[in-house]
């Protein structure tokens, strides 16, 4: 079914969202924060009570997606103390009341007996982590009662992600319809660009900001600004390309002051995917549309340049940066401490397998552990960050820090082959939708982290649903995709 001839940006939704998460932002870590959650835990029962199932759970993962967790909050203890947020808000335990929410939604969802679309691969990549889910929750309980170095904590922590990403896309399957999947697509950019305008006003106008690796005022950015880069693609579609402009200006200003390594590679990979959609679409040479590409394209490449040779030598950025770097040393001594600490998990992980064949296939399962086969944690300091010291004392480690080492620790090669087969399917449909952009983000390098993150990961996905023409700015939607 045929749509508008190019992509319309609501200022309103943008505006709008931008002065929650600001909210969120200004409100973050005191009870003043309850002003801004209450009122959306309000708004959704209300839409609930007036039987719109749909729209709360929109509005539901809309509030938790424009929410400030404590991931983002350096020094701040994620617990009911300090917590206030629509996603963070505790009710008893590690049990929030964005979670409590989520399987009321559900249940009403499962009530209207929809017609789940199966031949989405959406509903194909539900169907997988249901599967990690179920092997994860299995060999977890089996390691519970036969092995005692397996934790309770773990697989709370693991079970509750996976369960809230589970029941979350459930529910949005079970009301799916054209014009719901419409509603997610229209609000992507007014989000996106919100979280970078919220972020950008909260610290050069307001002065909020926070620490990280000993470095002092840096950015505190919302969540949702680690999806960001999408917004680059998003701007070969857009018509009024100035409402993305300026948001994808205000990013490269906060990603050159304050990122980590996943956030320099995330940045970098959008732009490189950019770049070759501005070139794929620059049309015949010596063409008015060939010109402006080429035009657009050393822009953009002199901007990052100057602002990358113009950043502060003492920044989060330059930090991150030269960590990444090190990665390319053949000597694993010259490599930065935080990426040597991850391929120390991924190599130990390996090995404990090569020691015990039989988790190969489905990995330890949710509360298991690794430890240090190859002593290559030896004269670190791990609880800086890195390990719980009940952990660094026992030698047994019950977490990770990334896709590459989590999903083969908890789940072996099915979790590695499940995540990674979507994320290249969901990348051959970047050139259709930008926001399938957000399967780097999400199953590449942060999968089994931050419920928040996974939620807005769940958004985006949902809403590269929604097909754009690859050659021209006609937007179309396709209920099925065979792929």
């Amino acid at each position: 079914m045929e749509q508008d001839n190019s992509l319309k940006v609501s200022l309103p939704k943008t505006i709008l969202y931008s002065l929650i998460i600001l909210g969120n932002l200004v409100t973050i870590g005191s009870p003043l924060n309850l002003l801004v959650s209450i009122p959306e835990i309000v708004f959704v029962f209300f839409l609930l009570f007036r039987n719109r199932v749909d729209l709360a759970i929109f509005y539901h993962l809309i509030f938790i997606v424009t929410s400030i967790s404590a991931t983002n909050v350096m020094g701040m203890a994620d617990n009911p103390v300090s917590m206030f947020s629509y996603s963070r808000l505790k009710v008893v335990g590690p049990v929030g009341a964005s979670y409590l929410i989520s399987i009321f939604l559900l249940l009403f969802s499962l009530a209207k007996k929809s017609k789940i679309p199966e031949d989405f691969l959406y509903f194909r990549l539900f169907r997988g982590f249901l599967m990690l889910g179920t092997c994860g929750f299995f060999i977890g309980c089996i390691g519970l009662l036969f092995d005692s170095h397996y934790s309770i904590d773990g697989m709370l922590v693991y079970g509750i992600y996976i369960f809230i990403v589970i029941i979350s896309m459930y529910s949005i399957l079970l009301n799916y319809s054209d014009s719901f999947v419409k509603l997610f697509f229209d609000n992507v950019v007014p989000l996106l660009s919100a979280s970078v305008y919220a972020s950008f006003i909260a610290y050069a106008f307001i002065g909020i900001s926070t620490s990280y690796g000993g470095l002092d005022n840096v950015v505190l950015k919302a969540d949702l600004v680690y999806y960001a880069p999408i917004l680059l693609l998003s701007l070969l579609y857009v018509k009024n390309k100035i409402q993305v402009i300026i948001p994808c200006i205000l990013l490269i200003v906060l990603s050159f002051n304050s990122s980590g390594g996943k956030e320099i590679i995330i940045l970098g990979t959008a732009f490189l995917f950019f770049v070759f959609g501005l070139l794929k679409r620059s049309g015949k040479v010596g063409s008015k549309s060939f010109f402006i590409s080429r035009v657009a394209v050393i822009a953009s490449v002199l901007i990052v340049a100057y602002v990358f040779f113009n950043s502060a030598q003492d920044s989060l950025f330059s930090m991150k940066l030269g960590a990444v770097i090190s990665l390319t040393s053949t000597d694993m001594s010259d490599i930065n401490e935080s990426p040597y600490i991850r391929i120390g998990e991924i190599l130990n992980v390996w090995q404990g397998y090569i020691n015990r064949p039989y988790l190969i296939p489905f990995g330890s399962g949710y509360g298991g552990y690794f430890v240090d086969h190859l002593n290559m944690f030896a004269g670190i300091n791990l609880e800086a960050g890195s390990y719980s010291s009940a952990d660094v004392a026992s030698g047994f480690y019950h977490d990770a820090h990334d896709t590459f080492s989590i999903v083969p620790f908890l789940n072996g090669l099915l979790g590695l082959w499940i995540i990674f087969s979507y994320s290249f399917k969901y990348i051959k449909r970047i050139k259709n939708n930008f926001c399938a952009f957000a399967v780097i983000p999400w199953l590449f390098f942060t999968f089994y982290f931050n419920v928040q993150g996974a939620v807005s990961g769940i958004f985006l996905l949902f809403s590269a649903e929604y097909l754009l023409t690859a050659n021209s700015e006609t937007i179309k939607y396709n209920s099925k995709f065979n792929i």
